[in-house]
């Protein structure tokens, strides 16, 4: 194993992973918690049972009518409030994940041989088994049942490919010495014990289910029973309402042992790392993710398109390449390209998160975590290699996790085919070639949709530019220049300015002053105005782009005096684009007051009358309605060339293979409505995709321009 196991420090004073004295005393508020919710529920469990009890035993003294009816609903009652009480005591958890794919000693014995030796070095038990999957994480995680609240809790190691994909061995082993500290930690104990309780107090306060559906039959069933219903619901409520505020107190509790438990933990990796290795494994998660998630977008995609592919950990591993080489902020953010330090300990983490409230989290902020296993520092021994290597054929496991991964989640038939990650990645290169716009547009095509310019007279739109061919050289020259870089600047310090003083309105930020983009500082109580004045700001933003869009299209039009047949494809590009912009607005603002209208029907709840039941029925079928009018619309367009498009298929084929669900105007239905949604955020995404390669494609054409010009001047 000293090929492979990196070596640890050997300047870790003793006691060094000792927990500190208000560890203990965090143990007891989570273990007092804990008691409280037991005896009160037990308590509530003994109440409902005994209010039983009386209803059935106590004596009728007139035997009429009334008194039957009397005595017939008060059992009812009682008995409806035990089983309501009683049923999330027997409650199934379960907790097996079909993504986690268990692997064994017999299979990766390098891994497994690694793993003993750690745990040997950090005082940890072994666990119980191990598992892999797709994600880029690490973690320990057990089965809880209402058995491992008296039994010893079996602790099982989750470890994420894309995470083994994305760190080197060192921070591998700091990583999993990190998980191992947990599993010697006593107090992972109160956490099977603080997981039932929430199970149970979630179940309770959220979960509807027969119980529920056989109190709303009740409810509606003849008056001289349906009362005793109704006088059951307060009873029910307020019992919700209680566990509500028990839930928020347990975890305002567990979420300090917890932090405290990863201050802990990051100890025993830096015990047998060094102080670096678990702090550079948390800062490649940012990277690491935004190389997934590039990756994911297309292999989406490709899926669209039928094509599996084999391995998601190869397009993870191209898509950071590719970003390292095309994206300026990405390539800034790689550990490798932060500034370096001649000596000592390098912080990485700047304390923008420290500000945040932490009432409910159970993990500190990245910077936290730094400042504690920095605070005396340890150098490590580096080991740049990846831990691919512990892993027995590991090109076969990346693809067994990742077929799993499909086959689950996208319920794919047995027999289906995978097709080799290297023809996959043809595919998704040619997706980028149009989906990524080069670096000197300076984000001025991302997140927004390009103006709705008029096309129905070019000449008069060139001329609304102020652009002539004698003017043309300069306004060229001006479009991505010095002056774009000034206004992204003013628009990007916008946006975060708006991001910073919502989270100052909704008490997510806890500091008494704060610097905004201009340079200066607030104090809380100014953030409303501010933010208003920020969003007031938006029109004379739509405004510039407007002027902007028009400018780049006369440049380039104007481009094309001496090629008919460029000029013609440009404007058809744009006719489409613009055309298409109509249609996806139409889509967003239709998609926005659905959500709307759902958001108003949740907040009726169970007091929803049967006429406004009605309403909300008619709406969703107008909605529908004008969701297919838009399909409509759009099918009347044809696609221009682009890359991995069938163009010859007609637009609503490819925007939606079936027909929109039918809802109708009479009554709500529930499973209808969730199809609905699902079937508008895949037409959203289809359109996103479309525009997206279109307006690339446009861009190439408006470089090839540009280009044509500077080779005939150099000419």
């Amino acid at each position: 194993m000293k090929q492979v196991y990196p070596e640890s420090p050997q300047c870790i004073p003793a006691g060094y992973t000792l927990p500190p004295s208000s560890y203990k005393s965090q143990v007891v508020y989570v273990l007092l918690a804990m008691l409280v919710f037991l005896v009160l529920y037990l308590a509530m469990v003994a109440l409902a049972g005994y209010l039983l009890y009386l209803a059935v035993l106590y004596p009728m003294e007139t035997v009429n009518r009334w008194t039957i009816l009397l005595k017939l609903g008060a059992i009812g009652m009682a008995g409806m409030l035990f089983g309501f009480m009683l049923k999330f005591l027997f409650k199934k958890h379960d907790t097996n994940n079909p993504l986690n794919v268990e692997i064994t000693e017999d299979e990766h014995p390098q891994l497994f041989s690694f793993i003993r030796q750690l745990c040997a070095e950090t005082n940890a038990p072994l666990p119980h088994k191990v598992f892999v999957n797709h994600e880029i994480n690490a973690c320990v995680f057990y089965n809880s049942t209402i058995l491992s609240l008296f039994l010893p809790v079996k602790k099982n190691l989750l470890i994420g490919l894309g995470l083994v994909n994305s760190i080197n061995l060192t921070e591998f082993k700091a990583v999993l010495a990190h998980e191992f500290g947990h599993f010697s930690q006593s107090s992972m104990k109160l956490g099977s014990y603080v997981y039932m309780a929430n199970s149970i107090i979630q179940s309770i306060v959220y979960e509807r289910d027969k119980w529920d559906e056989l109190l709303e039959k009740w409810k509606n069933s003849n008056i001289q029973l349906a009362v005793f219903g109704w006088l059951l619901m307060p009873v029910v409520w307020l019992i919700r309402k209680f566990m509500a505020l028990i839930y928020q107190a347990i975890n305002l509790v567990n979420a300090s042992l917890s932090r405290q438990m990863e201050y802990n933990a990051d100890r025993v990796a830096v015990s047998v790392t060094g102080s670096d290795a678990i702090v550079n494994a948390l800062y490649r998660l940012g990277p690491a993710s935004e190389a997934f998630d590039h990756s994911n977008s297309h292999l989406t995609t490709a899926i669209d398109n039928k094509i599996y592919t084999s391995n998601l950990f190869y397009h993870q591993s191209k898509a950071a390449a590719y970003l390292s080489q095309t994206r300026e902020s990405y390539r800034q953010s790689l550990l490798e390209n932060l500034p370096k330090h001649t000596a000592g300990a390098r912080f990485i983490f700047s304390d923008e998160d420290g500000h945040l409230a932490e009432m409910y989290s159970s993990h500190p902020s990245n910077y936290k975590r730094e400042q504690n296993a920095k605070a005396t520092y340890f150098a490590g021994i580096e080991d740049e290699r990846s831990p691919w290597l512990l892993f027995n054929e590991p090109e076969k496991l990346a693809e067994t996790v990742t077929q799993n991964l499909l086959r689950v989640n996208l319920q794919l038939h047995p027999n289906i085919t995978f097709t080799p990650a290297e023809e996959v990645q043809d595919f998704v290169e040619a997706e980028q070639q149009e989906t990524t716009f080069k670096a000197h547009y300076l984000g001025v095509y991302d997140n927004r949709l390009l103006t709705e310019l008029d096309l129905s007279d070019p000449e008069a739109l060139v001329a609304t530019a102020g652009i002539t061919s004698e003017l043309l050289p300069d306004a060229l020259k001006s479009l991505y220049g010095a002056g774009l870089q000034q206004k992204m600047e003013e628009l990007s310090g916008r946006y975060k300015d708006i991001q910073t003083l919502s989270l100052i309105l909704q008490k997510q930020d806890k500091r008494k002053t704060y610097t905004l983009h201009n340079g200066f500082s607030y104090e809380p109580h100014e953030a409303q105005a501010l933010l208003e004045q920020r969003l007031q700001e938006f029109p004379t933003d739509q405004d510039w782009y407007q002027r902007f869009d028009t400018k780049v299209f006369a440049v380039h039009y104007l481009l094309t005096q001496t090629q008919p047949a460029q000029r013609a494809e440009l404007l058809q590009r744009y006719t489409f684009l613009v055309a298409w912009v109509k249609q996806f607005s139409a889509w967003q603002q239709e998609q926005q007051n659905l959500q709307n209208t759902i958001d108003t029907a949740i907040s009726k709840g169970s007091h929803m009358s049967e006429k406004e039941g009605k309403w909300f029925a008619t709406e969703f079928r107008r909605l529908r309605d004008a969701f297919e009018a838009i399909l409509k619309e759009a099918d009347t367009l044809q696609f221009p060339a682009l890359q991995n498009v069938d163009t010859a298929q007609s637009v609503r084929k490819y925007l939606l293979q079936e027909e929109l669900i039918w809802m109708s105007a009479d009554s709500l239905q529930g499973e209808e409505l969730n199809m609905l949604i699902n079937q508008t955020v895949t037409v959203a995404e289809r359109m996103q995709r479309v525009y997206t390669k279109c307006l690339g494609s446009l861009l190439s054409l408006q470089e090839q321009l540009v280009t044509v010009v500077e080779e005939k001047e150099l000419v």
